[in-house]
């Protein structure tokens, strides 16, 4: 029984709201989850049993001759069965339109735990979600009209400053001769539609070659050393821009509510009926002293310049 749950114990200690974990790390653990689960041999003691079947060999040696052996086995094998069932019915919905997002994780951008024909898959509808995340900000305004010239927008996409994680689309003016008549005006309109199509379609190409190369690189390198993908982004947020847009998005949701509803809980043992004058300023205040106080240099200084 022991080993037939301990996947959900590694689970649990992956997701535990210590850490901290991310929507998509909990992808790979239900995959983990569902293929134990599966193993239609856990319990089957007829073959040979390997070294590498420990609890196998152990369970097997201290009660094999045992008359209920046979009987264990046999409710063990139906437990395992009314698992996956439930298991299946639970996340029957956990296909690759949801599954694809773990590639924005450094940690799981390898997509072990896919076949070749999802990899394929989450590849496209990775790059689909960041092509429409970035392509429909990539507009030009209409022309503005002045004396003798009018002013066309040519759109570039640029990071902001080397602290900011925040990545926007810029419009740089390029000024040309104003059209005159309908028929000028009518070929100026398409020429803007075509520089538009034609930046948009650039833009689309510069994505997949940007995912390419990151899945690339993360399926050459050990990524068994990386322990936050919050922080890998920290550090590669430049060399791959576009993604860092994605993996803004789908790694700021937590994959469990531990961390708010520990906030909550903190908050309840400040605000007491004895202290129900505390200020909602007092209460965030003291939350986030409690939260944050191991990482801070216990320096009054520092502490009054993170409370302002």
């Amino acid at each position: 029984m022991c080993y037939l749950f301990t996947v959900f114990d590694k689970a649990t200690k992956e997701l535990g709201g210590h850490k901290y974990p991310t929507f998509v790390s909990g992808l790979p653990c239900l995959r983990v989850i569902k293929r134990h689960l599966a193993d239609d041999k856990m319990f089957n003691m007829d073959g040979p049993i390997t070294d590498r079947d420990k609890f196998k060999s152990a369970f097997h040696s201290k009660f094999g001759e045992c008359p209920f052996f046979q009987t264990v086995l046999s409710k063990l094998e139906i437990c395992q069965k009314q698992l996956l069932e439930a298991f299946k019915r639970r996340f029957s919905g956990m296909d690759i339109n949801i599954v694809w997002t773990l590639l924005f994780d450094p940690q799981y951008a390898p997509a072990l735990h896919l076949s070749e024909t999802e990899k394929a898959l989450a590849t496209k509808f990775m790059k689909k979600e960041l092509q429409s995340l970035i392509v429909p900000l990539m507009t030009l305004p209409p022309p503005i009209n002045e004396a003798g010239s009018s002013t066309e927008m040519d759109v570039v996409l640029l990071s902001e400053e080397e602290d900011d994680d925040v990545f926007d689309v810029s419009f740089e003016p390029i000024r040309t001769p104003i059209p005159t008549g309908r028929s000028s005006t009518t070929t100026f309109t398409d020429s803007l539609g075509s520089k538009l199509k034609k930046i948009r379609l650039e833009e689309e190409a510069k994505i997949n070659e940007e995912v390419d190369a990151y899945l690339y690189h993360l399926s050459k390198v050990d990524v068994r050393h990386i322990k936050c993908p919050l922080g890998w982004w920290k550090e590669n947020r430049f060399k791959y821009p576009k993604i860092a847009i994605g993996a803004r998005k789908w790694l700021s949701v937590c994959a469990t509510s531990t961390p708010s509803e520990r906030v909550f809980s903190i908050s309840g043992l400040i605000d007491t009926p004895k202290r129900s004058n505390l200020t909602g300023k007092a209460i965030f205040d003291q939350v986030l002293i409690h939260n944050n106080w191991k990482s801070l240099n216990p320096s009054l200084d520092l502490l009054q310049q993170v409370l302002n």
